[in-house]
């Protein structure tokens, strides 16, 4: 809840300067000033209001110029004195340390110590009551170069502890919480990632050279590869190259004979319909043992020959075919339908 007050001065903080006045060294003076701000920004105008008993609203009617000079923490005891005592009483710049400059434009006196010094001269003088406002031009702004940033050329006013006023009170201006247009400005959008693009992101080391599969191919687990061919005659084939010369002696011993594959075969092999016209497209059981003992006899325990993994395969037929069983189905009675 909000409580009414009589009219009076409640805008604050404002900024606690000093205004230096007079055209000549044995004339100048400083005068402490709150009431004071910027009116215009092209062309730049500011003013200063002053009480008309003050020393200095004379120096600054007759001249028409003054300057402002920012204030910083280190000058305080020095902005407070010069608001309490009167130029025409102290020499302020002998009392308070401070060091007069000549102003670049105008010839009032300017602060060493100032970071900011704003030179004027008086366009309006405004009565307004108990104090006359200055209204002024801005006409040159030194500024010092210890708060400028030899890299960037930034001018970091916020590092010279500026002094605001604030309802009979000083203060030394504390962090940053914002800058102009910080509260509508765009977020910048996060960068997207170039796996989210198109760009298949490295996961891993690439596989050595032959060892990725081909397409369409499955792996050596007894199912067909690309060629057609089932992988059980390679993986025989590589185990039977790696197996040592001695075990090959020992397995050609304990295999059945010739003569009783042959002979098991045809029994099973054999149609009962039409037993001469399969017999007639198949090898004898003589030439099938001949063929078999001629060819484990020319394959020694040190040959260099792989040895076959069935001694009574015809050699004329495709690998991972059995012609026997294939005629023996075509030519075999037909198997009755389930309804």
């Amino acid at each position: 809840m909000k409580e009414s007050w009589k009219p009076g001065t409640m805008i604050y903080p404002l900024p606690a300067v000093l205004v230096g006045c007079g055209d000549a060294p044995d004339n100048w003076n400083l005068l402490t000033v709150a009431w004071t701000g910027t009116v215009c920004t092209a062309p730049p105008m500011c003013y200063v209001s002053v009480r008309p008993e003050r020393h200095s609203h004379a120096l600054i009617a007759r001249t028409g110029e003054f300057t402002i000079n920012l204030t910083t923490a280190a000058m305080a005891r020095a902005v407070d004195w010069c608001g309490v005592r009167s130029g025409r009483d102290y020499d302020k710049f002998r009392e308070t340390g401070l060091t007069p400059l000549r102003g670049a434009v105008v010839a009032a006196p300017a602060l060493e110590e100032s970071p900011v010094v704003v030179e004027c001269r008086v366009r309006q003088i405004l009565p307004l009551g108990s104090h006359d406002m200055f209204l002024a031009e801005v006409v040159n702004v030194l500024v010092d170069d210890r708060y400028i940033d030899s890299a960037t050329g930034r001018f970091d006013l916020e590092r010279a502890g500026l002094v605001a006023y604030s309802h009979g009170e000083y203060f030394r201006l504390g962090e940053l919480i914002g800058h102009f247009g910080w509260s509508v400005r765009k977020k910048p959008r996060p960068k997207t990632p170039k796996s989210e693009t198109g760009t298949k992101p490295v996961t891993g080391k690439k596989s050595a050279p032959g060892t990725k599969p081909v397409a369409g191919t499955k792996s050596l687990t007894g199912t067909k590869t690309a060629s057609g061919v089932e992988s059980e005659d390679r993986t025989s084939s590589a185990l039977s190259s790696a197996t040592p010369s001695a075990s090959l002696s020992s397995s050609a011993s304990a295999m059945t004979p010739a003569s009783a594959l042959s002979s098991s075969a045809l029994s099973s092999a054999t149609p009962p319909a039409s037993p001469s016209s399969s017999a007639s497209a198949m090898p004898s059981a003589s030439a099938l043992s001949s063929s078999a003992s001629s060819a484990a006899s020319s394959a020694g325990p040190n040959s260099n020959s792989t040895p076959s993994r069935n001694p009574n395969r015809d050699p004329n037929r495709r690998p991972g075919r059995n012609p026997d069983r294939r005629q023996g189905r075509k030519s075999g009675p037909e198997k009755p339908r389930r309804r």
